[in-house]
């Protein structure tokens, strides 16, 4: 037996890779796709297997928790203390990009009022992140919808996970894995030494894409209702894709107004990302093409 953690990041194909990973027979998924077991202060491997099915035989166990990156600090001793051998697994995306999805996502779920626009709201981030506001002047009383700029510096949190696991840490492109999803997967099973012919003829779908719902009331039910039903509909993601479908043709709508960044909000963020950007350049080598491969990395 062995485990694999898909840890991050948000918006980036995780629950896509996570779903098709849930059909592969050598694969046991957890009962929900983000565990978030090591975001808490006391894990134990039993505690930990709990959260999976007992009567399945897939040889590995896998969990999809985008959060585990932003919170390397805590949850990468976490995980080394209780899973030691484990494998992990992070998707990065640009982080401008992931940084808009992630504002659009939100939004659909209703966590980002309407009234704040994109551009405020990475006013808002960068006021907070600079510590010019504390989250008392802000809408939220969670601390995670005003963290999403720092969650996107993916070298400074990657270094505590390569610290602790090294050579069992994998890095993929998120354009690598829309471009060549089949080799990308098939790769994906060689470093976990199970069948990678799975994937060969696979039909391979995008899970988890934003949209929001015309009928506000309707949107809030199906999203009850989804998270009551995920440990069964995991377990069965083509049924679910059919749900999915019948209900945004339902009740889907389009994208949210003021959800584009601005040139200058665009640029802001180039500048806050650019040290770390260059620092994931270096980490994923100049074969920009082929980045998916295990490797080690020696904080500077």
């Amino acid at each position: 037996m062995s485990y694999f953690i898909i840890g991050g990041t948000e918006k980036a194909g995780t629950t896509s890779v996570f779903e098709y990973f849930a059909l592969h027979p050598q694969i046991r998924p957890s009962l929900r796709k983000e565990t978030d077991y090591f975001r808490q202060p006391h894990c134990s491997e039993d505690g930990y297997r709990a959260l999976f099915s007992q009567n399945d035989s897939g040889q590995v166990l896998m969990e999809a928790s985008p959060g585990y990156l932003g919170l390397a600090r805590d949850v990468a001793p976490r995980i080394s203390a209780t899973l030691p051998d484990c494998r992990l697994l992070f998707i990065l995306r640009d982080p401008v990009e992931r940084f808009q999805s992630s504002y659009r996502f939100h939004r659909s779920k209703f966590f980002i009022p309407d009234w704040l626009g994109i551009d405020d709201y990475v006013q808002l981030c960068l006021a907070y992140d600079e510590g010019r506001i504390e989250l008392k002047d802000t809408p939220f009383d969670n601390p995670w919808f005003m963290d999403v700029l720092p969650a996107g510096r993916y070298a400074s949190h990657l270094q505590h996970y390569l610290e602790h696991f090294d050579s069992r840490v994998l890095l993929l492109d998120f354009n690598q894995l829309n471009r060549e999803p089949a080799a990308v997967m098939q790769r994906l099973c060689a470093a976990l030494e199970i069948d990678g012919d799975f994937f060969r003829d696979f039909d391979f779908f995008r899970a988890n894409t934003t949209f929001q719902g015309r009928n506000r009331w309707l949107h809030r039910q199906g999203m009850k209702v989804n998270h009551a039903l995920e440990p069964v509909l995991r377990r069965h993601p083509r049924a679910k894709r059919r749900i999915v479908s019948l209900y945004r043709k339902l009740n889907g709508g389009g994208t949210p107004e003021q959800a584009t960044l601005s040139p200058t909000s665009a640029r802001q963020l180039r500048d806050y990302y650019a040290d770390d950007v260059a620092q994931v350049t270096a980490l994923l080598g100049s074969d920009a093409t082929s980045p998916l491969q295990w490797r080690h990395f020696h904080a500077a």
